[in-house]
């Protein structure tokens, strides 16, 4: 949250030096901070729903082995995204500077990948919850 209040201040004070009329001198620089604020947005919201979803899956995968046995491919591939975001968080506890850390090469496509791998993972648990609901009308959970 401090991190995230922290980037939409210096994206407002960077847009008010954009708008200075004395911004043309220093108009490159400028555009380089823009580019990066962005990319750290953009790795920030991608950390946030990464974490999102796993906090949420992990819950079901870690601690019940009857969805392990009755999902193995997602809980292949949960695994998979279990180990990278616990690699993702050791990389960004490491590098305590949140620009230096969201600029970690490969950072953005990993963390988007896990958001697309978890999102299938999601959807192949809300199916089968969906077959067992049918199967168990009166227990509707």
């Amino acid at each position: 949250d401090d991190a995230f209040a922290a980037l939409e201040d210096n994206v407002v004070t960077l847009s008010t030096m954009k708008a200075s009329k004395f911004a043309a001198s220093f108009l490159t620089e400028l555009e380089k901070w823009e580019q990066t604020l962005a990319h750290v947005s953009e790795t920030i919201e991608a950390i946030l729903n990464v974490q999102r979803a796993w906090m949420y899956l992990e819950n079901i995968f870690v601690g019940s082995e009857d969805i392990r046995k009755q999902l193995p491919a997602e809980s292949k591939m949960f695994d998979q995204v279990n180990s990278g975001w616990k690699n993702v968080m050791k990389q960004l506890l490491a590098e305590p500077n949140v620009v230096k850390g969201c600029h970690i090469d490969g950072m953005l496509p990993s963390l988007n990948d896990m958001e697309s791998k978890l999102e299938k993972i999601q959807k192949s648990l809300d199916q089968y919850l969906e077959t067992k609901r049918m199967a168990f009308p009166r227990f509707y959970f």
